[in-house]
This record gives C-alpha cells, sequence and structure tokens, in this order.
C-alpha cells in the first residue's frame, strides 16, 4: 500500500465530516484542497500502529507488550499498554463500530426513524372532573411539566402535544379534567437512533 493510500485509510471523523460539507455545498475546490492537504501529510506512529498487522509497539516495534486495564469511557473502551522492551506506554481506544453475530434478528434491517420533543411549559386554569367539591382544595389550578414527546412527525401536532400534556397532569394527579390553558416551549428535538 502507498503512503498516500495509508494517509487516506487513517482518516479521522472531523476529517471525513468537513470533507462531506465541502461536497455537500458543492465546494469542490475546497474538498480537493483538503484532500490534497491530507495526502501530503506524513503517515504518524499511530496512524503506522493501527495499520499494523502483527501487535507491536508503537515506538520500537517489539512484540514484549503487556496489556492493562481498561477503562469505559461515554465516547468508547480505552485499554492501556506497556512496552517491556522500550518502556513506552499507551492506550488504545475502542468503539462500537458494528452488531455481529446476532440471533433473533436482522443487525441490518431499516427501522424507523423517530423524532422525540422536550416539551417545558404550564397548565393553568385547570377545570378538573371532580364529583366532590372537597377533592378540588387538594387539586392544584396550575401545574408545571417536563414532557417528552417521541413520534414520527418531524414537526410538532399541536393535539398530539396536549393530549400528551393532558394524560400527564391526569397521570401526576389520578384525576381526569375537562380542559386547561396551556403555555410551552420546545426544549430541545432530537432524532431517536
Amino acid at each position: 500500500m502507498t503512503q498516500k493510500m495509508e494517509t487516506l485509510v487513517a482518516l479521522t471523523k472531523s476529517e471525513i465530516e468537513e470533507l462531506i460539507l465541502n461536497l455537500e455545498s458543492n465546494d469542490f475546490c475546497g474538498a480537493k484542497s483538503k484532500l490534497n492537504a491530507l495526502i501530503e501529510r506524513p503517515v504518524t506512529r499511530s496512524d503506522a500502529y493501527i495499520q499494523q498487522e502483527e501487535a507491536g509497539c508503537p515506538k520500537c516495534r517489539q512484540s514484549d507488550i503487556e496489556a492493562g486495564s481498561e477503562n469505559f469511557e461515554a465516547d468508547g473502551v480505552y485499554r492501556n499498554y506497556r512496552c517491556n522492551t522500550c518502556e513506552a506506554s499507551w492506550s488504545e481506544k475502542y468503539q462500537l463500530t458494528a452488531i455481529t453475530d446476532a440471533v433473533g434478528f436482522d443487525p441490518d434491517e431499516p427501522v424507523e426513524q423517530r423524532r422525540y420533543f422536550m416539551i417545558k411549559g404550564r397548565a393553568f386554569d385547570i377545570q378538573w372532573d371532580i364529583d366532590d367539591e372537597n377533592e378540588l382544595a387538594d387539586l392544584p389550578s396550575t401545574m408545571d411539566f417536563e414532557i417528552r414527546l417521541e413520534t414520527d412527525e418531524n414537526q410538532l401536532i399541536p393535539d398530539e402535544v396536549e393530549d400528551t400534556i393532558s394524560d400527564e397532569l391526569t397521570s401526576r394527579t389520578g384525576f381526569c379534567h375537562n380542559g386547561f390553558g396551556v403555555s410551552y416551549s420546545v426544549v430541545r428535538s432530537q432524532q431517536s437512533e
């Protein structure tokens, strides 16, 4: 494999994202310029270590290395190593890239993408559906809420929002109601994975 090909194999996620942005915005000159700069970039010890076929120290390339502890972090699993020949030490980072050997499901089957919205607000002038007026004393006329609404739609449907808020009021108090006023805002919107 040539040095140019080795360099292209070792692109980082941010470098790939930058190239995609250049291409999506039809900035072909920018993409070409970025690729040329990457091709000229020297192969680093890290690049060579990742691409090697046999385990060995990234500094001296000897195989007398010891694996240490594993650390589980949000962005991956890190394993510490130490070379007994040159005493260099380093950590390898592992990330989940695929599901293999699945039983009972097809890991390549497309899934329905859903979007969720975090909604924060206040229900006011709540008209509780009660039989005994004494129960009204224990029920609030105003309630703050923060709810998560999951939907197949890319935008919120007002009736769905009000139904979800209605369910939240009933769930929290154990009482149904005959209506309420509401003021809310979408705090966050994100696609489910």
